[in-house]
């Protein structure tokens, strides 16, 4: 679990990064600035693709672990699970 909170924080400083990018590159030329811009979207968008597809990798496993435990119990007092 360690390791998802380490990567969420690793986003949050690399949001950051490419926010100030963008603020920065207002003050640059038009050309220039659009350019910036354009990345530090780009690069914004792939760090949320990676984060959504993280959470979803996280929930995955949380939710097998909780079936896996139900299933424990289940077979622990032989109930059945429907």
């Amino acid at each position: 679990m360690n390791r998802f909170l380490i990567d969420l924080d690793e986003i949050s400083i690399k949001q950051t990064t490419y926010w100030k990018a963008s603020c920065l590159s207002a003050s640059s030329s038009s050309h220039a600035g659009d350019t910036l811009r354009a990345l530090a979207k780009a690069n914004y968008l792939k760090i949320e693709n990676w984060a959504n597809a993280l959470l979803k990798d996280y929930i995955t496993v949380a939710i097998r672990q909780r079936l896996a435990f139900l299933q424990a119990l289940s077979d622990k007092f032989n109930l059945a699970l429907t």
